[in-house]
């Protein structure tokens, strides 16, 4: 009985190994922030608590990949806004009262089993453009509070932390950009479908699990 991946199969296996090694190493690694991030009390304030929210998104995100997905990168917003409100108005930040939301919509139809197709019609495009305003206005806030910390001249524990943060969230922004460069440029330019566009998915979503499961390292070296 010939194989359902056809031509496909050896590379798709070849990319498979690669996502188990990287999807083991990454949930070990996101996972030991976690705990540090319990079973420390100097680690239990808004930023090291979002950071520790942000390992356990991409926990999930390797093990129920719709929903860290999505949370993940809104929570890389978060701890940007966090922190420039901290270097900005440290006071105030810790008046403000906190919320907690949740949306859900399902759809009862077969997907392929890759995490942007649980997404349906408007609901893909709409998520495609969320995440992309998402990371762009990371990146914009990251930028602002490193301005601020410039001006300030912060070179304290603050500063040490963003820098982290800083590195982070390149590495993950770059990944997306690569991820969805690839994913667009197979679509629009080349028209790719069915198994070659599933092969496609497969390889470009390393550059974003690369990027999860190194959060541990820029953290414990930076």
């Amino acid at each position: 009985m010939s194989s359902v991946f056809g031509e496909f199969e050896r590379p798709i296996y070849i990319v498979n190994s690669i996502y188990v090694i990287i999807t083991v190493l990454g949930m070990y690694m996101n996972t030991l922030i976690v705990i540090a991030t319990v079973n420390t009390k100097s680690l239990h304030n808004s930023c090291n608590v979002l950071i520790a929210f942000c390992a356990l998104c991409d926990v999930l995100h390797q093990t129920i990949p719709i929903f860290g997905l999505s949370a993940g990168s809104f929570v890389v917003l978060s701890i940007g806004i966090d922190r420039f409100l901290a270097a900005l108005i440290p006071i105030l930040l810790y008046a403000i009262g906190q919320y907690y939301l949740m949306f859900a919509y399902t759809i009862d139809r077969s997907v392929i089993c890759i995490p942007p197709e649980a997404f349906h019609v408007y609901a893909k495009t709409l998520w495609s453009l969320s995440s992309c305003a998402v990371y762009v206005t990371a990146v914009l806030v990251y930028c602002a509070v490193w301005v601020i910390l410039r001006k300030q001249h912060n070179i304290s524990a603050m500063g040490k932390i963003f820098r982290s943060l800083f590195i982070i969230m390149v590495m993950v922004v770059l990944g997306w950009m690569l991820t969805m460069s690839g994913v667009m440029v197979a679509t629009l330019v080349f028209h790719l479908e069915g198994m070659k566009m599933y092969f496609v998915h497969e390889a470009v979503g390393l550059f974003v699990n690369s990027s999860i499961a190194l959060n541990y390292l820029v953290y414990y070296m930076t």
